[in-house]
């Protein structure tokens, strides 16, 4: 009976590896997929909707809807100011907030150098190749020590090409995480970013 088991504990481990659920999560998710065949149909559904209608942009790296950019195929975007993020979810959670109407630019993480994430792991250069002396960097990282080094390394790129390039201001707590911060608090760092300047 146990061998019989090993195969639920094989799909729950196989389930676990795509992202970080629980164990628990994972487990209750598949018990009830077990149970309900229209809920296993339905999430059969939704990852096909997923993967004919969706896929990452090569420019900024969000995604794309049925082939289209929300942000850099939407002509009404400020087109010199880019937002960098870690996340796509960063990114929608200023979005949200209603203040910032330029573009974005997912970086896919923070250097890391403990994780062994370096620069060369994120879209940073992908960044500079999409710039030029006209356009703002706005730099919306977390303020974490990841963050900090992330946004330290980016600065020296933007200073040594003459790029203009700002943070996120007031508001945010150090420690902080772009994606947990209210509307409000992300409005104001947005409105009172400030230029960032090299020691």
């Amino acid at each position: 009976m146990i061998d019989k088991f090993q195969r639920l504990e094989e799909i729950i481990s196989e389930f676990r590896e795509i992202d970080a659920l629980g164990k628990k999560t994972t487990e209750k998710m598949i018990v009830s997929f077990i149970q309900n065949s229209n809920k296993l149909k339905k999430i059969k559904k939704i990852l096909n909707d997923i993967e004919n209608d969706f896929d990452v942009c090569q420019i900024c790296f969000f995604f794309r809807i049925l082939k289209e950019c929300p942000f850099c195929d939407d002509k009404t975007r400020i087109r010199n100011q880019i937002c960098v993020v870690p996340t796509i979810s960063d990114a929608l959670n200023i979005e949200k907030s209603k203040t910032f109407h330029g573009l974005f630019h997912i970086l896919g993480g923070e250097i890391a150098l403990n994780k062994n994430i370096g620069p060369e792991k994120l879209n940073i250069d992908k960044l500079f190749d999409r710039i030029n002396k006209n356009e703002e960097i706005i730099i919306a990282l977390n303020v974490t020590l990841d963050g900090e080094v992330t946004t330290n390394y980016i600065a020296a790129i933007a200073q040594n090409l003459n790029i203009n390039i700002t943070r996120l201001a007031t508001g945010i707590p150090v420690g902080g995480m772009i994606d947990y911060l209210d509307d409000v608090t992300l409005q104001n760092a947005i409105k009172n970013r400030k230029k960032i300047r090299s020691d």
